[in-house]
């Protein structure tokens, strides 16, 4: 959530001092405590309007929290968060094609995350659309060389392709960079 809030601080800005409480809390992991925080402040600025999507998203309400981030997408299409976050909704209820096309689409304004590679190829990879898992992780691959994530992902995706070869030998080369991370970073884990 952090790396998102982190994005939010822009847009924000407009509206600072009533959503302030509520972006502690979330940080903090306290949901109910920002939910009452944003209990007053109004939808008609981007940032109460996604963070109250986040505190529903955590309780489970996916349709109610979809509602939140689509209202945030239309006051600012290029906000990618709120773009991440529906597909987050669509992922929890069981709809990989629409979670894909939101992540695909968090992608075009911020590619910065390798996580949002991930979670889009496994998406992909539930609906079988291999190929384009495929292609979507040689891109995460060429960002982040050594991402033992990115590279277990690939090497699943190959294989599922029968490219059985290759994706033993990138399977087998992103669990070498696992462990050596592991061995230089011991308490650093995986996201």
């Amino acid at each position: 959530v952090g790396f998102f809030l982190d994005r939010l601080s822009a847009a924000a800005a407009s509206s600072a001092s009533s959503v302030q409480p509520a972006l502690a809390s979330l940080r903090a992991g306290r949901f109910d405590e920002a939910m009452a925080a944003l209990e007053r402040t109004a939808d008609d600025r981007l940032a109460p309007v996604f963070l109250k999507g986040l505190v529903l998203l955590e309780r489970g309400d996916f349709n109610g929290a979809a509602g939140h981030f689509r209202t945030a997408l239309r006051m600012d299409a290029d906000f990618y968060a709120a773009a991440f976050y529906l597909g987050a909704c669509h992922a929890a209820a069981g709809r990989d094609r629409d979670a894909a096309a939101a992540w695909q689409a968090s992608l075009i304004t911020d590619s910065a995350a390798p996580f949002v590679y991930t979670l889009l190829a496994d998406a992909l990879l539930r609906a079988r659309e291999v190929p384009q898992a495929i292609d979507i992780l040689m891109e995460a691959r060429t960002l982040w060389p050594t991402d033992p994530e990115v590279g277990l992902r690939l090497g699943t995706a190959l294989m599922m392709a029968n490219l059985m070869w290759q994706g033993m030998t990138v399977a087998n080369d992103a669990a070498f960079h696992s462990r050596i991370a592991s061995v230089i970073c011991p308490t650093t884990s995986s996201p």
